[in-house]
């Protein structure tokens, strides 16, 4: 029985020894290498050395964590968009209304209350977006309750408020979508991982859980792929009904010939 650190990329989940860990830390800066191989992002400054970062994702061949929460709040956008036209027409040709008027309960609401930052910058485009996006959403709600008593003021006061509150909320996806880069450095974590004598960054979306795994419990799997060279799994265990990859090793990828 050996201890494992589990964690998250796009939705998948892989366990490594505890043991080959030497620190969890927070994504730093990180200086662009010049002909690096493709999977190494930089490299970054870790306790008096330079340490070289390897991009999970890119090593796995899954699209980047600013690419993918770009298309996250683009689409989310888009949602807001069909929402807000779907209470426009509820409210001024008497349609049914079948989507949310709760601020928690949509897919951005959702995010929202789970993501946090220290950033600073980040943090006030989070206080105006959550306050828009809550009042747009309420705005619905009182909208459509006084649709039901009073029709003709209801479309009234879609004409005068709506409007500018939607318009706020756009505004201020779009600012997010701008920042996608920012947020996704300051919320991706950086494993330090041993390798015999190579020390370097792992770079992962999110830290899990921290479990025990014994040898009998995984299930082989066909490994058979591209990425073997510098990732070698040892099978596949199932926690909490969720299939986790049990990763064996890492190795530092390097490009050919320099």
């Amino acid at each position: 029985m050996k201890d494992y650190i589990v964690f998250t990329v796009a939705g998948n989940h892989y366990a490594i020894e505890v043991a080959s860990i030497e620190r969890i830390v927070q994504t730093p800066p990180i200086t662009a290498i010049p002909n690096a191989h493709p999977y190494i992002d930089g490299m970054m400054s870790y306790e008096r050395r330079v340490t070289k970062v390897v991009n999970f994702r890119k090593m796995t061949d899954l699209p980047t964590h600013e690419a993918e929460l770009i298309a996250v709040f683009t689409q989310v956008k888009q949602e807001h968009e069909v929402w807000e036209k779907a209470l426009r027409d509820a409210i001024m040709n008497g349609t049914e209304f079948h989507l949310t008027t709760d601020p928690h309960g949509c897919r951005l609401g959702k995010w929202l209350d789970h993501f946090s930052t220290h950033d600073s910058d980040i943090l006030a485009i989070l206080k105006q977006l959550r306050s828009v996006h809550s009042r747009l959403h309420e705005l619905g709600k009182e909208l459509l309750l006084l649709c039901q008593k009073d029709s003709e003021a209801a479309k009234e006061m879609l004409k005068q408020e709506m409007g500018t509150v939607f318009e706020n909320t756009i505004r201020s996806l779009d600012k997010m979508i701008s920042a996608c880069g920012t947020i996704s450095g300051h919320s991706q974590k950086m494993l330090i991982y041993r390798n015999g004598e190579n020390l370097f960054a792992i770079k992962v979306d999110t830290i899990e859980d921290m479990t025990s795994i014994d040898a009998s419990m995984m299930k082989e799997v066909d490994s058979a792929n591209r990425f073997e060279e510098f990732l070698e799994t040892s099978g596949v265990v199932e926690m909490d009904e969720k299939l986790v990859n049990v990763i064996k090793s890492v190795s530092l990828p390097v490009r050919k010939g320099l």
